[in-house]
């Protein structure tokens, strides 16, 4: 099949996806891979609620096949376009296979990304009137839609999984999934932030090529049996509920948004749903919603609490929704609560630390953070983000570096905003070099908590250039603080093919037992062109306007942390000493 090339979309459309965040990118191709239910079927949302309003109602189908075949007709294409169909069973099974993917430079208008999924996928046709057996065609690649009940999958993949094998010297790195199955845009199948985020790193951590799966403590919905060598997997989110109570969300939430939460919770009338989400911006609803971004939020904290026990030395979160954009208040940008806020008050109420360090790279600024601890001086939230004085998602002048905090938590909220896009490797280093590293070692944090998106990614929608290898080094330095204690939560990241690699490396990086490097050079071929990045003159060799934007946060921070004043100190001395010499 053809993605369509134009950008010829229907006022209707336009308004029905007008609460997604890059509504545009998701509603462009309409022969395109829609979400399906865990067990494989083309999902029709409250079809009869909804049937009231034309205007709002989603597209239901039955089959993968009549939606091509309509997709087709609307583009003038004949069904000699489709990707090959090849056999999976005697059984009635068959495996679509999507066409090969091609990877162009897309425009980004003020954080709204324009470009269509990059990634080969599979598409399981159910057959009704067969029951789905197991597939027999092992030519098949393995991230294939399963066509079984949930307790086949699950005995399936133990069988296929080898047992985990720790490498020698490797640390005791926690791995927790949470898809949020049943959390996704009713409306528009092709949402960026959909569950097929989840399983895509899921598969790509799976291979034994990469091995990451094998050398981690997994904990997810599914335990398996280890009595045939199989790996197994805690059921740490079964329980996740349990594990939290409202007091803990209400750390970070007021009363009135958790209620209203709550009352959507129990709300099935799609139309209704729709129309609250409409309140919010950038943000869907479904009846699974609230229930999702509690356990992502839980099982978040239950690493988190295995991490600070000593039981783990670190751990990786690859969770959904998202929840750096939702305020105490507001839900936003496909945040409904805020995970990593909830952990870092859960850590420090429940778990008694006294210093929690956020740092979120993500190329968004995490707002609704922020408006959590601006003025606690118990938690430093750092963030480096794109920021363009305001004019990039979230669109607010309060994320520029002059917002330090308020009251007692003045100097504990620190924010670099790049004014431009294109940013790499070398600018991320500088700041870790020349402010965050240096506040973190003075604010001494007992844990340190990482809103890792990865939408800042080479390839993804951020516009900037950060390759894997640099959040693994990146993550390396964090492992410096709280005595290794790093816990990473997924946040953005929606080029699944670039948002697999990045949690691969980092995850690496948390496994690996080596202290920092002095330097920051990733492999020899790169010395050369970055020969001059030292501790002493990095500043020299990044961009100015990117330089700019960290000296600005320095000036703004030297209030608050001596080691900025130390260093500017120390230069006087030296400028002193140097004309005395002369």
């Amino acid at each position: 099949m053809k993605r369509k090339n134009s950008f010829n979309i229907s006022t209707d459309r336009l308004k029905r996806a007008g609460s997604s965040l890059f509504s545009i990118a998701t509603i462009l191709a309409e022969d395109d891979i829609e979400h399906l239910a865990p067990n494989g079927e083309v999902v029709e949302e409250f079809s009869q609620a909804i049937s009231k309003d034309s205007s709002t109602r989603p597209r239901a189908i039955s089959t993968y096949q009549e939606d091509s075949s309509v997709a087709n007709e609307e583009n003038g294409e004949d069904d000699d376009n489709d990707a090959s169909i090849s056999s999976c069973s005697d059984e009635g099974i068959n495996t679509i296979t999507k066409r090969e993917s091609t990877i162009t430079k897309s425009p980004s208008i003020g954080g709204f990304f324009i470009e269509d999924d990059d990634d080969d996928m599979l598409i399981c046709r159910p057959v009704v009137e067969q029951s789905p057996k197991k597939c027999t065609n092992t030519s098949i690649a393995h991230d294939a839609i399963p066509l079984m009940t949930d307790e086949q999958c699950i005995k399936k993949e133990a069988v296929q999984t080898p047992m985990k094998t720790l490498k020698p010297g490797d640390l005791k790195t926690g791995l927790l999934f949470e898809g949020g199955e049943l959390h996704y845009d009713v409306h528009n199948r092709f949402h960026k932030e959909r569950p097929l985020r989840i399983s895509a790193i899921r598969d790509h951590l799976a291979k034994k090529e990469i091995g990451i799966m094998d050398r981690c403590i997994l904990y997810g919905k599914e335990v398996n049996n280890d009595d045939e060598g199989t790996r197994e997997e805690l059921a740490l989110t079964d329980v996740a509920n349990d594990f939290l109570d409202d007091e803990d969300f209400l750390r970070v939430h007021v009363p009135g948004y958790m209620s209203r939460l709550d009352n959507l919770s129990t709300c099935k009338c799609q139309i209704k749903l729709d129309r609250e989400a409409e309140q919010f911006k950038s943000i869907y609803f479904t009846p699974n919603t609230v229930s999702a971004a509690k356990t992502a939020a839980a099982g978040l904290c239950q690493l988190t609490s295995r991490v600070v026990s000593g039981e783990l030395d670190n751990g990786f979160a690859v969770i959904r929704p998202p929840g750096h954009h939702a305020e105490p208040g507001l839900a936003g940008g496909y945040c409904v609560i805020n995970n990593v806020a909830v952990a870092a008050a859960f850590a420090r109420e429940r778990l008694g630390l006294k210093k929690v360090l956020i740092v979120d790279w993500d190329v968004h600024h995490g707002n609704g953070t922020q408006s959590i601890f601006l003025n606690d001086p118990s938690v430093l939230y750092f963030s480096v983000h794109r920021y363009h004085n305001g004019n990039y998602f979230p669109f607010l002048r309060n994320a520029g570096p002059t917002t330090v905090g308020t009251g007692s938590g003045s100097g504990y909220n620190v924010n670099i905003g790049w004014n431009r896009n294109g940013f790499g490797n070398d600018e991320y280093y500088a700041v870790w070099e020349k402010v965050l590293m240096k506040i973190g070692r003075e604010f001494e944090p007992e844990l340190v908590l990482v809103s890792a998106g990865f939408d800042a990614a080479k390839g993804d929608m951020g516009e900037c250039n950060v390759t894997p290898k640099c959040f693994a080094n990146l993550t390396k330095s964090l492992k410096c603080l709280a005595g290794g204690k790093v816990v990473c939560a997924l946040e953005g990241g929606y080029v699944r093919s670039v948002l697999a690699v990045c949690v691969e490396s980092v995850i690496t990086s948390l496994l690996e037992n080596e202290v920092e490097n002095e330097e920051y050079i990733e492999d020899e071929e790169e010395e050369e062109e970055e020969e001059c990045i030292s501790r002493n003159d990095i500043l020299a060799c990044i961009n100015a306007n990117a330089r700019q934007s960290i000296q600005l946060t320095i000036e703004c921070h030297k209030p608050y942390w001596s080691c900025f004043r130390d260093e500017e100190k120390n230069k006087v001395d030296s400028y002193v000493e140097e004309k005395k010499e002369n």
